[in-house]
């Protein structure tokens, strides 16, 4: 049986949106944008945006670096 589509929320969207603008265009050790440039970009919230980089965070795939910002760290998630 094939499953319905489930409705996607904005911070689901903007998740995905981040994860192919990071596949495309970033390497490790690269400083993503802002939260507010990508907020702008998105045309999204912060709140929302920084929910999207939890996301991120979470799977290991970006880190917070002191007056520096996100950097990602590895381009697939941590095991």
């Amino acid at each position: 049986m094939i499953e319905p589509v489930k409705n996607k929320n904005t911070v689901d969207i903007a998740i995905e949106h981040i994860g192919d603008y990071i596949a495309k265009n970033m390497k490790e050790g690269d400083v993503l944008p802002s939260e507010r440039d990508l907020a702008e970009q998105l045309q999204i919230s912060r709140n929302i945006t920084r929910e999207a980089l939890q996301h991120f965070r979470t799977l290991g795939i970006i880190e917070s670096k002191p007056k520096v910002g996100a950097v990602i760290a590895r381009l697939l998630p941590a095991d």
